[in-house]
């Protein structure tokens, strides 16, 4: 499962973040993977979703995944990528994902993107100088991810629904820690980290302000709810 959403992976980060982008290290587990990569820099929150759509939407295509033997100058001519530092034979067993990927690879792949389910990333940071690292999970552990992250959005939501905007002020910024550390999804999550940044104490009689996008304490409600109740169908998550 997972062998092939690395491939996914690694194409759509030279798509998002530059060709410069080459594999450094992979781990492949049942529901999950890790994947170590060269890029100077970490990876912004937009970069992350772009990186996280782009694979989505080769699984949703659902694409044959064809495997070919050949010797390795037929592979490199057909734009195979190979591995830095990786020694090869004469034949080489090379992947392909309808021309959105082509690697060089040994391991166990599925027939169709589109088995894979869903993909989504838990984490990125920095395992070393110039390399990267990102953590995702796919099938039933995406699934078992996503609904988490609904159930912290909806006790996040109700918690503050049960406050007044006076009582919200007061207790604002303990409820948003408790809620950012639960893993809200999204912008939804920048709107936390934001609110803790500049949260809504304010000088007296002036108005309540943050410093997201999207504006007032009623209108993240809203927009929470809005994600509670049909997360798949929000703009941030087509």
């Amino acid at each position: 499962l997972n062998h092939s959403a690395t491939h996914l992976l690694h194409a759509a980060l030279r798509q998002v973040l530059g060709e410069h982008v080459t594999q450094k290290g992979s781990l492949v587990k049942a529901d999950s993977l890790r994947f170590d990569f060269s890029h100077l820099e970490a990876v912004t929150a937009a970069e992350l979703k772009e990186v996280e759509r782009l694979v989505n939407a080769q699984i949703r295509r659902n694409h044959t995944i064809e495997t070919n033997v050949m010797d390795i100058e037929s592979a490199k001519k057909k734009g195979a990528m190979a591995l830095f530092g990786e020694k090869y034979g004469d034949r080489v067993r090379m992947i392909s994902i309808d021309g959105y990927s082509r690697e060089l690879c040994g391991g166990t792949h599925l027939r169709r993107t589109g088995q894979i389910g869903l993909f989504k990333i838990t984490q990125e940071g920095g395992v070393a100088s110039g390399v990267r690292r990102i953590e995702a999970v796919t099938g039933r552990g995406a699934l078992a991810h996503v609904g988490r992250e609904e159930a912290a959005l909806r006790a996040a939501a109700e918690r503050a629904q049960r406050m007044g905007r006076g009582e919200l002020a007061e207790a604002g910024t303990p409820l948003l820690v408790w809620a950012s550390d639960d893993g809200a999804p999204g912008w939804y999550r920048d709107q936390w980290t934001d609110w803790l940044d500049n949260p809504y104490h304010t000088e007296e009689g002036e108005e309540f302000s943050c410093s997201a996008d999207r504006g007032q304490p009623d209108n993240l409600l809203f927009n929470l709810n809005h994600f509670i109740t049909d997360p798949l169908a929000s703009e941030d998550f087509a």
